[in-house]
């Protein structure tokens, strides 16, 4: 095979390849790389045309070798040096070359011909495109309650990084005021969105509803844990003047209040400003 004028080189790669390298090693190494590329294949292990090309005397560049063929960096094969990068790269050129040959030989194609291959490539490529968006569209329009049971038995939190969660519920923890026991507050947040009919109305309600609570402390307690508040329904909990929800104070629910109304309107813009906007709601029939 011919030699190449360039080559592409992932700086990366070589980086890695260095490390722990001494620099007179790492020039060696950049230029037999070079010689093998120019010269299509492996070159000779020859210390007198070497130092020519290392600048060095035969002596340095015969020990700056060997350095470099028991780093594995280079391998001596027959008197030949050579690098399996290099082997597997010019034998990926000369593919594409023979490929680009063949492709040029059939000739014989129509300018219009080409053009309407490409035009059936970008009808092909929208459907699949159209495809995918529509699906994308059916998985967020359905019930993301409807958890299966390998997203219900999530990992325990702080297990690591890979710690998977549904994204509904990952919302709801983002806005809730407390972050105790989330493997717990998982399972009573999909039992949550079951009782309450499930679907995107159920994640907004418990969303909102979050938001909400996080904004009126309670005045002798801490807030309970995700768990308990969702286990016990407060998301139903009414607002009252003073904030805070009197079904969990007198044992009883009441109906909408002024209190409860200027309470949620707040929780709303509390819940736009941190990037949670909700669906703007279909207007009543006349």
């Amino acid at each position: 095979m011919s030699g190449l004028d360039w080559y592409k080189k992932n700086p990366r790669d070589f980086l890695d390849a260095i490390v722990g390298m001494p620099i007179d090693q790492i020039g060696a190494y950049s230029v037999c790389l070079d010689l093998m590329y120019a010269r299509g294949g492996p070159v000779p292990f020859d210390a007198r045309w070497l130092a020519g090309n290392f600048s060095c005397s035969a002596r340095l560049a015969t020990a700056l070798v060997n350095a470099l063929i028991e780093r594995g960096k280079l391998v001596l094969r027959d008197g030949l040096l050579s690098n399996a990068r290099v082997e597997k790269e010019l034998e990926n050129t000369a593919k594409l070359t023979r490929k680009l040959s063949e492709s040029g030989a059939k000739g014989g194609r129509t300018r219009a011909e080409n053009a309407a291959d490409a035009r059936n490539n970008k009808d092909l490529g929208q459907a699949g495109l159209k495809h995918i968006r529509e699906e994308r569209e059916k998985k967020d329009s359905s019930n993301e309650l409807s958890i299966s049971d390998a997203n219900a038995s999530s990992p325990q939190p702080g297990a690591g990084a890979g710690d998977k969660y549904p994204k509904a519920f990952e919302r709801f923890w983002d806005v809730y005021p407390r972050k105790v026991a989330k493997r717990a507050a998982l399972k009573a947040y999909l039992a949550a969105g079951k009782r309450i009919g499930g679907g995107l109305a159920a994640v907004r309600r418990l969303q909102d509803a979050a938001v909400i609570y996080a904004a009126q402390p309670p005045p002798d307690h801490d807030y309970p844990h995700p768990a308990t508040w969702l286990n016990d329904s407060r998301y139903d909990d009414p607002i009252e003047e003073n904030g805070h929800a009197s079904a969990h104070q007198n044992g009883q629910r009441n109906g909408s209040r002024p209190g409860q109304r200027s309470s949620i309107a707040a929780g709303a813009a509390v819940l736009e400003r941190m990037g949670f906007a909700r669906e703007p709601a279909e207007p009543r029939q006349p």
